[in-house]
């Protein structure tokens, strides 16, 4: 397999700069995403309840909206998985991952967003793999295949068609770019079986 290595790396050292600066001002960065993420969801029914159309900081955030428990927030999660759009986040939530259920025995359904997907769970991977290629110059990480194994979407609820409930892996494994494919073992079938 030829080794691809060094043209991902311009890839992902270039994030490194960014990563700099949010480390350097992490304050203002959390203040930015907070407007962001806030903005976003200004449209749902949570968002116009608190009426984050007038929000601008966190400290009107955090005296506008009270601390909630998943227990709270379980029918408006049930809602969401049902297909319904617009409650907690903007648009229809597709994927929801499924804890154990360790705390009252029922599991738990966390929803996983389009946006969450991409500026969260594969940024985050990105950045693990940028600060590595960073610390091991040498290393020739796309030269083969790595092991990526995860779970399922087993569940016993009753979904509309392109829903998917299940462990968080499997939803990472099923929306995971296509490229990732080629250096990964087992296939994306076996994975999710």
């Amino acid at each position: 397999m030829i080794d691809f290595t060094p043209l991902a790396k311009k890839r992902f050292l270039s994030r490194l700069y960014d990563q700099l600066r949010y480390a350097n001002y992490a304050d203002a960065v959390q203040q930015g995403e907070l407007v962001k993420l806030i903005e976003r969801a200004s449209l749902t029914e949570f968002g116009r309840k608190y009426h984050f159309s007038n929000m601008r900081t966190y400290r009107e955030f955090a005296s506008t909206v009270p601390l909630y428990r998943y227990e709270d927030l379980r029918p408006q999660i049930m809602r969401m998985v049902s297909g319904e759009a617009n409650v907690l986040w903007r648009g229809k939530c597709f994927n929801f991952a499924q804890s154990s259920g360790t705390t009252d025995g029922k599991s738990k359904y966390i929803p996983i967003t389009a946006d969450s997907l991409k500026t969260n769970h594969y940024q985050g991977a990105s950045d693990v793999v940028s600060h590595y290629l960073n610390l091991n110059p040498a290393s020739r990480i796309f030269s083969g295949k790595g092991f990526i194994l995860g779970g399922s979407f087993a569940n016993q609820l009753q979904l509309k068609p392109g829903t998917r409930v299940g462990d968080l892996s499997a939803t990472l494994i099923q929306n995971i770019n296509p490229l990732v494919n080629l250096f990964r073992v087992p296939s994306k079938k076996v994975a999710l079986m």
